[in-house]
């Protein structure tokens, strides 16, 4: 999974996401939510997601929010085995 912060909002229900440690931004789309509400979301909200190539270029697939500070994902159960 990949992780970065809200950078802007579209009209339409989708925005964009500054991946950490690249200056690219990748395009969201609320349907690629999971876990969350579009309305819930803010902009500098940390969020992880996977990046899916298309022919318009990558975008930012399965996003969900993460908790400020845990490392966790919001609305989303984490096991650890060892």
């Amino acid at each position: 999974m990949h992780s970065g912060k809200i950078t802007k909002f579209s009209d339409r229900g989708s925005g964009f996401i500054k991946e950490d440690g690249t200056k690219e931004e990748l395009f969201f789309d609320s349907s690629d939510l999971v876990g969350v509400s579009f309305k819930d979301l803010r902009i500098g909200d940390t969020l992880a997601f996977l990046v899916t190539k298309s022919l318009k270029g990558p975008y930012a697939t399965r996003v969900s929010k993460l908790l400020q500070g845990k490392g966790a994902h919001s609305g989303v159960s984490v096991r650890s085995e060892g």
